[in-house]
């Protein structure tokens, strides 16, 4: 075929006109470094967002293991009488241990909630009726005035016995979860 039958194209006669003074693409530094860049990058990535995901995830169980211990601290301040508004003290108490030990506030809870929730979670009908009916009474307090400082300082202490019994409780689940 002469030129005016290929059209615009021209032939190549030489092999040697592919490659005059061009270096092959795998011949070249740069083309090797992104060939190792991009996957060694993408296992980076998986690797990063590993130890953040873990770090998280303990972050959580560390904030559920010291839930009691932390409510009980600030319980203890009403009862030794360091807190002026008690009831609320109290409130914020049981609501950060719900929060941090079993990922759910107990501020809206009704009285017939908490029980099923606390049922749910393994809770004996005496722990949970008991827990309920403490969230009532600091409730009537702090909203109704209470009858004052010696109210707070005996719902206090008796908040720190019923945490004590929630961590008995998601102790046991979890030593059985584990099993």
């Amino acid at each position: 075929p002469n030129d005016e039958e290929r059209g615009p194209l021209l032939s190549i006669r030489r092999q040697s006109a592919l490659s005059a003074g061009m270096t092959p693409l795998h011949g070249r530094g740069w083309f090797w470094i992104l060939v190792i860049l991009a996957p060694l990058g993408f296992v980076m990535l998986v690797v990063v967002q590993g130890v953040r995901s873990h770090r998280q995830a303990s972050a959580g169980a560390i904030r559920s293991r010291k839930a009691g211990h932390v409510a009980k601290r600030s319980l203890e301040e009403v009862v030794a009488g360091k807190v002026d508004d008690g009831s609320s003290q109290i409130l914020k108490s049981i609501n950060s241990f719900f929060l941090d030990r079993f990922e759910q506030s107990a501020t809206g809870m009704t009285v017939d909630e908490m029980r099923s929730f606390l049922r749910e979670h393994g809770a004996e009908d005496e722990l949970a009726d008991r827990a309920a009916e403490l969230m009532e009474r600091c409730e009537r307090a702090r909203y109704g005035g209470g009858s004052g400082e010696s109210d707070a300082k005996k719902l206090a202490s008796e908040a720190i016995e019923v945490i004590d019994q929630l961590e008995e409780l998601q102790s046991e689940s979890t030593s059985r979860s584990r099993s």
